[in-house]
């Protein structure tokens, strides 16, 4: 089944700030301090020419999908590799996401839930929202889309009157250079659902002006992300919120409701972060249960998700040290997005367009 460009939007959304906007602050923090809002913007800006760049590679092999353009250049052993690399990562990222949320969970009831029941319960609603297919999925991203960037908007406007002014955010461009670059080409590793968009080429109606639809997505999930950081950074001030594990969640659970009948927003915290780590965990299996159905000939689906399920489930009862699953969790992103976000988009691109110049010259 296909999906729209506006469906392709709303889950590319969904999925960038699905855990983004919780992580991608401390991260910015921790690489360029009060200049990590320099270089999230220099992220965005990044991703927005390289969305433009993938969908012309897309074009140059007419709109195949990613591995079938794998396929065609580098031959089947070594896009069998890719793919099974691809699977791999997929898990482990939605496994360390997975750990995130059970313990950051459990942290906030302060009861005797299990993070291990946290796990199950979400993994099978995440499970459950794979098999009903890429269309579902779709629809899913448009339903939820407004509710949750109308609750992150939110939070930042009733925050903002709690916090002291900009001068938290001053001086800016004091770092150096280097640290700025270094958190900027960071962050744009976070825009790894545009590889979900090569992938899945060949199911989207109508790919005229696609570039300018992931841009906007692009240019969306950047600014919210941007608005999040401010708002923690105004709120809590740079060294406070180095010393926090998930400064954005403690922003969130201190931030008061105008509205007498709420006093905190933890419940809004809770659904928000939920409805994120959802898209985050939906994409990540489903599109790595279509390369292990693709890889497996003859595999269904269903039976692949449900593997790679488990196989987050294990990944996330590594460890019970929330800080160490973030730390895990940074440095392989770090080096699995270097490989499938920039060298391989790379490598087809330069084929493609050495594939173009010999058929010119020849002709």
């Amino acid at each position: 089944m296909n999906i729209s460009k506006r469906q392709v939007f709303a889950l590319l959304v969904l999925e960038m700030t699905g855990a983004g906007f919780v992580i991608i602050p401390k991260l910015a923090l921790t690489l360029a301090w009060v200049d990590g809002l320099t270089s999230i913007i220099m992220a965005t800006a990044i991703a927005c020419f390289y969305c433009i760049g993938i969908l012309k590679l897309s074009e140059l092999y007419e709109g195949k999908a990613l591995f079938d353009i794998c396929d065609c250049v580098l031959g089947t052993f070594p896009t069998a590799i890719l793919r099974c690399g691809f699977v791999i990562k997929s898990t482990l990222f939605c496994g360390l996401c997975l750990g995130i949320l059970a313990h950051s969970i459990t942290r906030v009831i302060e009861g005797e839930l299990s993070p291990l029941w946290v796990m199950i319960t979400f993994i099978l609603l995440v499970f459950y929202g794979c098999i009903k297919g890429r269309e579902v999925r779709g629809r899913m991203g448009e339903v939820f889309l407004i509710p949750f960037l109308a609750v992150l908007l939110l939070v930042i406007t009733v925050g903002l009157r709690d916090t002291e002014g900009f001068k938290e955010l001053l001086p800016l461009l004091t770092e150096d250079g280097g640290n700025i670059i270094t958190g900027g080409v960071s962050v744009f590793m976070w825009f790894y659902p545009l590889e979900y968009v090569l992938v899945s080429m060949p199911y989207i109606n109508n790919s005229d002006n696609l570039d300018k639809v992931c841009c906007k997505a692009v240019l969306l999930s950047g600014g919210v992300i941007a608005l999040v950081f401010t708002m923690t950074l105004m709120r809590f001030g740079a060294s406070q919120m180095a010393g926090l594990d998930y400064p954005v969640l403690e922003m969130m659970y201190t931030v008061s409701l105008p509205f007498s009948f709420l006093e905190r927003l933890e419940g809004f915290m809770l659904g928000i972060w939920l409805v994120g780590m959802f898209f985050t965990l939906n994409g990540g299996l489903y599109h790595s249960g279509v390369c292990v159905s693709e890889l497996l000939k003859g595999t269904s689906l269903n039976i692949a998700f449900f593997m790679l399920a488990l196989g987050s489930v294990a990944v996330a009862l590594i460890t019970k040290d929330i800080s160490r699953i973030t730390s895990y969790l940074i440095s392989f992103m770090l080096l699995s997005e270097s490989i499938y976000l920039i060298v391989l988009p790379l490598v087809l691109c330069l084929r493609g367009l050495w594939e173009d110049r010999k058929n010119e010259d020849f002709n």
